[in-house]
């Protein structure tokens, strides 16, 4: 092969591996700055697209918050702190604890929603959520809204602080019911 030739196979190798290179290579710094300040988690364009009017109440006077479920749905206390809402004709099994589940963290560090759940104390929640976060506030209750946090199921997640402890609200099934719901949550700061 004469130099000329070499000269442009070797260029002509380095572009497309230059090419593979910028690709693959992932981006620098976090993409999951998606925040809204306000944002309204109501996906439903009028009241008549989800009735509910016969939905259930699920209290929790222990840990001071409530939520609206569907009254053909049930719910089940997995410990004292996860409930599980299952739609029909599902129920609760190993890696299942319902389409949406709730659950209570202690918060002993005192920390702020931001300083928990980024990698340090709890989960990486803001670095798993590959459709971002936005900060949300739900009847006067302000929280994080994490959308498709990668994990054994990809899930939507809700997180509320109230007098040390984290509130936890995941969606794996069912998202058009979880945001509707997530319109009917109250805590009570105990």
């Amino acid at each position: 092969m004469t130099k000329p030739k070499l000269s442009i196979l070797i260029l002509i190798i380095l572009t497309l591996g230059l090419m593979g290179w910028g690709c693959l290579k992932k981006p620098v710094g976090n993409q999951n700055q998606n925040i809204n300040q306000n944002a309204n988690i109501n996906t439903a364009t009028s009241t008549d697209e989800i009735d509910t009017s016969g939905w259930k109440t699920y209290r929790n006077e222990e840990y001071g918050f409530e939520v609206k479920y569907p009254g053909d749905w049930e719910t089940e206390e997995l410990d004292s702190k996860i409930v599980g809402l299952f739609s029909p004709n599902k129920s609760q099994e190993i890696e299942y604890n319902g389409d949406i589940y709730i659950t209570v963290i202690d918060n002993v560090w005192g920390k702020e929603i931001k300083d928990y759940y980024n990698g340090n104390l709890g989960p990486e929640l803001f670095k798993s959520a590959t459709g971002g976060y936005n900060i949300i506030n739900i009847n006067n209750l302000s929280g994080y809204y994490f959308n498709g946090v990668m994990g054994l199921q990809n899930s939507d997640v809700v997180v509320f602080k109230n007098n040390g402890r984290f509130i936890e609200i995941h969606a794996i099934d069912n998202f058009d019911i979880f945001k509707v719901i997530l319109n009917t949550v109250t805590i009570t700061i105990k």
